[in-house]
């Protein structure tokens, strides 16, 4: 009975956050009960307060958040394609052109190069990219919630 109403709990969080995307205090409600129900190896990702279904899951490396790069842009409402010639990913939001090439420190935001701290890599036939680089690029804040792995994009 306690599991059902903690699953029960989980997901009146999880529907009250797509309400109140900027709710701290749903965030921190919405870890203590993963953290109680012992789900905090898995990366749960939220975007404006909704979960993106994602077909790899996100992941750790190098103390760097992975994600497949079309589920989170497209979460983010940007156009995403895939450039196989140049194995570069194109992201684009309102205006802002993000060149992505794969296994590459080296990116093009708005024809402008920049470096960034974590490559994309290719996993399960995805392109994962570091998910603090691209919505910060995309103007969205990120947040971390180490004590249950949640990271928090919000609108700024």
């Amino acid at each position: 009975m306690k599991n059902k109403k903690a699953k029960e709990a989980l997901k009146n969080l999880e529907d009250g956050l797509q309400h109140h995307p900027k709710s701290q205090e749903l965030y921190k409600l919405l870890s203590k009960l993963y953290a109680e129900q012992g789900d905090t190896q898995k990366i749960k990702v939220f975007v404006e307060g909704k979960k993106p279904a994602f077909d790899v899951e996100p992941y750790l490396k190098d103390g760097r958040n992975l994600v497949p790069v079309r589920a989170i842009s497209e979460a983010l409402g940007s156009d995403v394609s895939w450039n196989a010639d140049s194995q570069t990913v194109v992201i684009k939001k309102n205006g802002t052109v993000v060149e992505l090439p794969l296994g590459s420190t080296k990116v093009k935001v708005n024809g402008e190069e920049r470096s960034i701290d974590s490559t994309a890599e290719l996993k399960n036939g995805r392109i994962m990219v570091p998910v603090r680089f691209i919505s910060e690029f995309l103007g969205q804040e990120v947040e971390w919630d180490s004590t249950s792995k949640i990271v928090i994009i919000k609108s700024v």
